[in-house]
């Protein structure tokens, strides 16, 4: 699998009262009101991950512009990943213990089975756009 390339967000993970977790379309949460819930899950909606040959996967999210009414990338974060085995890793920084034992940082990226890019604990799905 070639991972290199822009991912967009598809699918948003949304809490909903009866149902419990439940995921929507990106045109579903675009077209949700203006909660304070709902902004959350539209700035998720607007993700994009942009996976290089250089090792790293940088977040952007998209910010709408008032005046112009186009849009323009904000970077959020960047952090490496690597492949080893014909599996996929992001180190996500985190230092921890469990027990007095150190727990690697580099944690796997995963995919459902039509390809998309599982992120955000399950809570955001990207497609590959190129």
């Amino acid at each position: 699998m070639n991972i290199i390339g822009t991912w967009k967000a598809k699918k948003v993970g949304a809490f909903d009262i009866d149902q419990g977790l439940v995921m929507k379309s990106v045109d579903e949460i675009m077209a949700m009101d203006d909660s304070e819930e709902a902004l959350e899950l539209k700035e998720m909606a607007r993700t994009l991950l942009k996976i290089t040959n250089d090792g790293n996967i940088s977040m952007y999210v998209e910010v709408p512009s008032k005046k112009s009414g186009k849009s323009r990338l904000m970077k959020v974060e960047e952090f490496p990943w690597k492949e080893e085995d014909g599996e996929f890793f992001c180190d996500t920084g985190d230092e921890c213990e469990i027990d007095g034992v150190p727990v690697d940082s580099w944690m796997p990226l995963e995919f459902s089975e039509d390809g998309l890019l599982i992120f955000a604990e399950g809570m955001l799905l990207l497609e590959k756009e190129d």
